[in-house]
């Protein structure tokens, strides 16, 4: 695969930047459904060229000028790999020290490269840190959910018992753009509103402008309104003085995002987050637990409590690895180059007289047009993106950096008749941008100097670059790092399961900067033993068995390769149509395997169809707001005339009390109440509960509209009466959605299908194959029977999204929280080839089989009991006595290092869980982790008898 890469990245220019195939191409180069037999990992690299890059929009193709850039590079790729391997779900400080650890650093490096106030970096001990985000979208929605949570506060505080009506909600108010202006507060505020959330932009995505932050912070400061400021492509430039002036006013700020993911050689998904007091998102974002505990809350974050999702991946590595081999001074020669590139652009179009800008060139973006109309413009963007040349995006998409591609342009305009126009206005005139995006090995970009260019020869982008790592070296650091890889999973059980480090041990072993000059990959691979290694809570290894596995696979880790090599963003269908392409037949595959009703999958030429989100959270979210939308509408065409803010308030959902934390989290970022319905003795919602609860909600005014089922709870892996639940539902008109994150990759076992009897009655289902499934994180499966509620919900469509395919493929932008996305469906077409359908049930039956050998062990000492039978690959149990003792115990196990378990609670009832997570895991573990539990139980009733 290292040289796949290689060899696509160093000949990118000979392909056609802009795929040329139709929605629905590659249905017809795969089977059916997922091979039975697992096959040879050469069939599948063989398959590549055929089936994946014709479908390809090369985003790091030299004459890609579309939309932003994003970010790519060897050392991202190669940490990328590591993170992978390690498969840590960072979601609180215990379930990986290293991956909370490294982050707090980069993110106080990153803050102090563009200068950011002391206030908001981790390091300065005060309450500011930084945080990787996704997307500058859930950046975004973060900051004003802290916002919401501040203002709320404080009404609270000044009028006790109101921040709760939903009145006070319904009169906030939000501004952006030209609206985030003092005039606009006063006038909001006369209209009994309250101001209290501004977005400043450093870098509009229309034309790269920069609102003044200064004036727009004075006023915030003297309004008390929370300010956000969204530099997701520019701020990469702030590490360069020159630019810095561009923010001034940021120490005015609340929180402050950039993405390094899209301008700082940093794989998607990176984007950086500041806040000043993160007290203000911890709190609302907070639902605890008790297997999420652990001893060190409240003195470290747990990141789980700073984002949307519930899991989160190792993504600090890959700011460690650009940010050591490139250095500062590394990093800052690109961005100036591209900025050179740009006005070198910038003065082509100048020397034209049929052509004008739009406004001056700002950072790496042009946008100009040829003078006339707005349907010449269309008429010539159109015969850019066709012609074999290049890609620009749309508004429209052009154009290109070299002279030669500028006399192209010129020669496409020449049958068109162009009138002058006076005035220019950015949001009204149809016009052309250009992005200007240097190739990964950007030696290759040459600039043609000619008469025209007024360039001398020694300014061509072959004097501006010098890339860090050439495809010969990425060969060497990726073979390195793929030995590293195979002798950590080879020998992870010789290493302590759960590590002995303490808050705070990474900074003493890391410099209080980035380096200035880019390093040797060697050096960062000499340190990952030292930095690193000591602090990873060890996921895959096999006497790890606290939470639920989180699965890993050495075909997944592969796949996650060649994503990050493509590194395209399929939002749109267009951006890259193999990435939509193969992710509808994929979760089609999926959806036969779990022999999920026809009604749910694309190839039914229905509605239905799936989609991959980042986490269960985030599809229980997606679904929430689906159903949200739905009973909106069908409310206002009952009672057209009432508020839609009291609508929203009479809406209520419902989940068992056992339901994972991330259901209750979805209400609140939805909203919307939502009420938990107690589960039977068996720990399973019934469906008469269920229509007890609606019942009542009903005959005290409000009105039900979504349940979620859960099918194997986070506590015991309990499943609801799904077909129960289902009837219920049906009868009241209410959204059902399943959550099967866990237990719904054993539905690929038929004998495990009749727990989810009652399927068809759902809307929505979910599950994760980043679980249990071989596949890395991030994977969540969902499907939807009737994704329109939710596209609707979510549509937002800008001139430079739009394209000639929309309704013919779906645009998954439209189904999902964030606005980007990654190649992720690769994974899932390498794991269901090379292992095969029976490969993967064979994993399943062989881990439900090691925890019915744990039980019986269990079983066989009368010192202890089971809370329930064992579910999946899950046993609980407990030692036969008070609460108190089994706490005290699972310290000691924890402690000794030998195995780790995680508690749980249910009508307080304390207990173990012990969770089959490795695909490592043998007969032979299971005996050595129960004697592990056993020896140490008998040093505990030693010692208190």
């Amino acid at each position: 695969m290292a040289d796949f890469i290689a060899n696509y990245l160093e000949n990118i220019r000979e392909r056609h930047v802009l795929s040329t195939v139709e929605p629905g191409y590659i249905r017809n180069l795969l089977p059916v459904a997922p091979p039975e037999d697992g096959e040879k990992w050469q069939a599948v690299m063989d398959d590549l060229e055929k089936v994946i890059m014709p479908g390809v929009t090369h985003w790091h193709h030299p004459q890609f000028h579309a939309y932003f850039p994003t970010a790519n590079s060897y050392p991202a790729i190669v940490a990328d790999m590591l993170s992978g391997a390690i498969a840590c779900l960072g979601f609180s400080w215990i379930t990986s020290p290293a991956c909370t650890e490294l982050e707090m650093v980069m993110l106080d490096w990153l803050g102090k490269m563009i200068e950011l106030p002391a206030d908001f970096l981790s390091g300065s001990n005060g309450n500011g840190g930084g945080v990787i985000q996704g997307t500058a979208s859930e950046a975004t929605l973060v900051a004003l959910l802290g916002a919401k949570a501040k203002v709320l506060k404080k009404i609270d505080e000044l009028t006790p018992n109101t921040s709760s009506d939903e009145g006070a909600a319904a009169k906030l108010v939000a501004y952006c753009s030209e609206h985030a202006h003092s005039s606009v507060e006063r006038a909001d505020k006369q209209a009994g509103l309250i101001p209290f959330f501004a977005v400043a932009t450093l870098g509009t995505t229309n034309c790269c402008a920069f609102d003044d932050l200064d004036e727009i912070g004075t006023v915030c400061r003297d309004e008390d309104v929370w300010l956000h400021v969204d530099a997701a492509y520019a701020g990469s430039a702030f590490i360069c003085p020159e630019f810095r002036p561009l923010m001034k006013g940021v120490e005015k700020a609340d929180s402050f995002n950039f993405n390094p993911h899209k301008w700082m050689l940093v794989n998607f998904d990176c984007a950086a987050m500041w806040l000043k007091e993160p007290s203000y998102i911890v709190e609302p974002f907070r639902v605890e637990a008790a297997y999420l505990k652990h001893n060190h809350q409240g003195t470290v974050p747990d990141f789980r409590n700073w984002q949307i999702p519930f899991g989160r991946r190792f993504r600090s590595l890959k700011l460690w690895f650009v940010l050591r081999i490139y250095g500062v001074k590394g990093l800052q020669a690109y961005i100036r180059k591209q900025v050179a590139l740009a006005k070198q652009f910038e003065g082509l179009v100048l020397q034209d007289s049929r052509f004008e800008l739009v406004c001056p060139a700002s950072m790496g973006l042009v946008c100009f047009r040829l003078k006339g109309r707005n349907e010449l413009n269309e008429i010539l963007l159109k015969k850019i993106n066709s012609h074999a040349g290049g890609h620009g995006a749309r508004i429209p998409r052009s154009c290109f950096v070299s002279d030669r591609a500028f006399k192209y342009l010129v020669l496409n305009s020449l049958t068109l008749h162009s009138t002058p126009i006076k005035c220019i206005n950015p949001r009204l005139e149809f016009y052309i941008y250009t992005m200007i995006e240097l190739y990964l090995n950007s030696h290759r970009a040459v600039v043609i100097p000619s008469s025209r260019s007024g360039l001398a020869p020694h300014h061509s982008v072959c004097s501006l670059c010098n890339d860090r790592m050439d495809t010969n070296e990425f060969k060497e650091f990726a073979k390195s790092m793929a030995d590293f890889i195979g002798n950590y999973l080879d020998n992870i059980r010789d290493r302590r399961v759960l590590p002995t480090v303490e808050p705070g041990y990474i900074r003493p072993l890391l410099p209080e900067t980035a380096p200035e000059e880019g390093e040797k990959w060697q050096a960062v691979m000499d340190d990952l033993e030292k930095v690193i290694m000591p602090g990873v809570t060890h996921w895959h290894h096999p006497q790890f068995h606290a939470y639920f596995p989180t699965a890993n696979s050495y075909p997944a880790i592969v796949a996650d390769m060649l994503s990050g090599a493509i590194a395209c963003i399929g939002f749109s269908w267009i951006a890259s149509p193999a990435c939509t392409e193969l992710e509808v037949i994929m979760l089609d595959w999926l959806g036969k395997m779990l022999d999920l009703p026809a009604e749910f999958l694309a190839c039914s030429n229905g509605k239905g169809g799936g989609v991959i989100q980042g986490t269960a959270s985030e599809a229980s979210l997606v679904a929430l707001l689906g159903a949200k939308a739905k009973a909106l509408r069908k409310a206002k065409e009952l009672e057209p005339d009432t508020p839609e803010a009291v609508l929203t308030s009479n809406l209520v959902g419902y989940c068992s009390d056992q339901a994972h934390s991330s259901v209750e989290r979805a209400g609140l970022l939805g909203g919307v109440k939502l009420r938990s319905v107690a589960a039977g003795d068996d720990y399973r919602l019934r469906g008469e509960a269920l229509r007890t609860a609606i019942r009542e909600d009903k005959e005290a005014g409000l009105t039900p509209f979504f349940v979620v089922a859960t099918l194997g709870t986070t506590n015991c892996c309990a499943f609801d009466d799904l077909d129960e639940i289902g009837t219920v539902c049906r009868d009241e008109d209410v959204w059902l959605h399943v959550d099967a994150a866990y237990a719904g990759s054993a539905f690929i076992c038929p004998e495990f299908r009749p727990l989810m009897k009652g399927i068809e009655k759902a809307d929505s289902f979910n599950f994760n194959p980043h679980k249990w499934m071989l596949v890395n994180f991030d994977c969540s499966a969902m499907w939807l029977k009737d994704p329109n509620y939710v596209v609707n919900a979510f549509n937002v469509d800008p001139l430079y999204l739009k394209h000639e395919q929309q309704g013919n493929a779906p645009d998954y932008r439209h189904w999902q929280i964030p606005l980007g996305r990654r190649f992720r469906s690769l994974k899932l077409w390498f794991v269901m080839r090379i292992y095969g359908v029976k490969g993967l049930q064979a994993h399943i039956r062989r881990q439900v089989a090691l925890a019915k050998q744990f039980e019986c062990l269990v079983l066989k000492d009368n010192r202890f009991e089971l809370v329930c039978p064992a579910s999946m690959g899950l046993v609980c149990f407990r030692l036969k006595g008070s609460n108190e003792m089994n706490e005290i115990l699972l310290k000691k196990i924890n402690s000794h290092g030998t195995i780790h378990l995680v508690p749980s609670k249910i009508k307080d009832k304390y207990f173990l869980r012990m969770a089959v997570c490795s695909r490592f895991c043998q007969p032979a573990d299971m005996e050595l982790a129960f004697n592990e539990v056993a020896s140490l139980a008998s040093e505990l009733t030693s010692i208190l008898s």
